[in-house]
């Protein structure tokens, strides 16, 4: 096949994992543990990977490198990824702290695999709204960057009269965390528990004391900074290349604007319960 042929099945590939189901979401979770849970785990560790996979090998493919070196290298950071967001969701302090991080160098590795640099060469942190950027080749160095989206989001929960800060939950999360027990959260017409937004979780009223909302949200953490790190990332520092004609505006700041644009578009297109990311979050509340 052609580069172009290969890119295009690729694309198509991703494509079709993304589309409406037409099955509920908590039909499909409650399938995976009503059988065997390690069907489950199997299903979402195989879906990462093979995102992870087709997004580096396309990368790859378009700086004229290896698609099948990209995509088995890219499929072992979706693999780590996914595995870290599966202990973010663990029950003990920390949790989310410790799992975001390992998902988020999961997700590096990815992003490095696509560049064509070794998978450990640069790790990105995240903490809040800071990414810590950790080059570990011959140019050791540790740089932090801002995303200025996430950071706007956490001035106007501040702001917020209605939300408490939650110091402890944000500790183990390893994002902000606001509460608002008496505080119902629209969606999309109807109500939720609770709702990650660009650096923080929002825990609302309890509508189903049978859920676990921070449970849910963690996982939604981890989804947010492999889509920013594999996806965001490279589009904003090639768009900042070509408007302002240098990435350096990027050396302490990250824009964080794709994810949030992408998720918005993508909520028009796509019902709640035929959602991958909800999908996958509702079978790992349930761990």
């Amino acid at each position: 096949m052609s580069a172009a042929s290969r890119i295009t099945a690729a694309v198509t590939l991703i494509t079709a994992l993304f589309s409406p189901s037409g099955v509920r979401a908590q039909d499909i979770t409650d399938r995976f543990w009503e059988t065997r849970a390690w069907v489950g785990e199997v299903t979402f560790l195989g879906v990462n990977s093979l995102v992870a996979g087709i997004t580096a090998g396309i990368i790859q493919e378009l700086r004229d490198g290896s698609f099948q070196q990209g995509f088995a290298k890219g499929a072992l950071g979706g693999a780590i990824a996914y595995g870290g967001r599966r202990l973010a969701v663990e029950d003990f302090d920390g949790a989310g702290l410790l799992g975001r991080q390992i998902a988020a160098a999961g997700a590096s590795m990815t992003r490095n695999a696509g560049d064509g640099v070794p998978l450990l060469s640069r790790l990105q942190f995240p903490v809040g709204p800071i990414t810590f950027d950790v080059l570990t080749g011959a140019e050791k160095r540790v740089t932090p960057r801002v995303n200025l989206v996430a950071a706007g989001w956490i001035v106007r929960a501040l702001l917020d009269d209605r939300l408490q800060f939650d110091g402890r939950s944000s500790i183990s999360a390893g994002i902000p965390v606001f509460n608002a027990p008496d505080y119902i959260i629209g969606a999309e017409g109807g109500v939720a528990g609770g709702a990650t937004f660009p650096g923080l979780i929002l825990i609302g009223h309890d509508l189903n004391p049978g859920s676990d909302t921070f449970v849910h949200e963690r996982a939604h953490v981890a989804q947010m900074d492999f889509a920013q790190i594999i996806w965001g990332d490279p589009v904003e520092r090639w768009a900042t290349e070509r408007i302002f004609g240098s990435p350096r505006l990027l050396q302490y700041i990250q824009p964080g604007v794709l994810v949030p644009l992408l998720y918005g578009a993508s909520i028009q297109a796509i019902r709640y319960e035929d959602r991958p990311w909800e999908i996958e979050a509702s079978f790992l509340e349930q761990r």
